[in-house]
């Protein structure tokens, strides 16, 4: 039901609690929750600023993925804007977005990092803009701050892969474009 779909999982790793919670912010097709049946969670404002108190109590990293957004459109829609600001202001660490199926910008809200679209990651849409992703890393030291990275994909038949090159690049570039503030530099190795 509509509770359990909003309760973070929790994750253990290195001594570390992971808390990641997930949800819905749009109409689907076909989808109505009913009780009692599984289904995803759909945004509700009470909802999710409990499973985040929840997190912050119990986890030493929160990430939250958003389901949302406008299909297509590389800025982010207000709703999205104000969505990762009140998560961001409820104490998550991480938030990854996707729907839009091309990349989003990206934001630093206080020490909230927004992914607002990664793009698609296994999608059998064609285009560049649509075949541009993202993976986002972020390596947590307990009572330190989250090391967060990114690395440039470029879908090819449906896979996923390593941007080579000038292409890894010009990704970073239009992310630079559309993330006024942030700077982006490409790691080697």
């Amino acid at each position: 039901d509509q509770d359990e779909a909003m309760r973070p999982r929790y994750f253990e790793a290195n001594g570390l609690t992971i808390a990641v919670i997930a949800f819905v912010d749009m109409a689907i097709e076909g989808l109505a929750p009913l009780p009692g049946l599984p289904g995803p969670a759909l945004f509700n404002r009470e909802r999710l600023t409990a499973a985040i108190a929840e997190a912050k109590e119990k986890a030493d990293y929160v990430a939250v993925t958003a389901h949302w957004g406008t299909e297509y459109e590389h800025k982010p829609h207000y709703r999205q804007r104000a969505l990762a600001r009140l998560m961001a202001e409820a104490g998550v660490d991480l938030i990854v977005g996707h729907h839009p199926h091309v990349l989003q910008a990206i934001e630093l809200i206080g020490e909230t990092y927004v992914f607002y679209s990664a793009g698609n990651l296994i999608f059998d849409q064609n285009g560049p803009a649509r075949t541009e992703s993202l993976l986002v890393r972020s390596e947590i030291v307990k009572g330190g701050k989250a090391k967060v990275s990114i690395l440039p994909l470029r879908i090819e038949d449906c896979r996923p892969g390593p941007a080579a090159g000038g292409d890894g690049t010009g990704i970073i570039g239009r992310l630079s474009e559309l993330s006024p503030g942030l700077e982006f530099k490409r790691e080697q190795g």
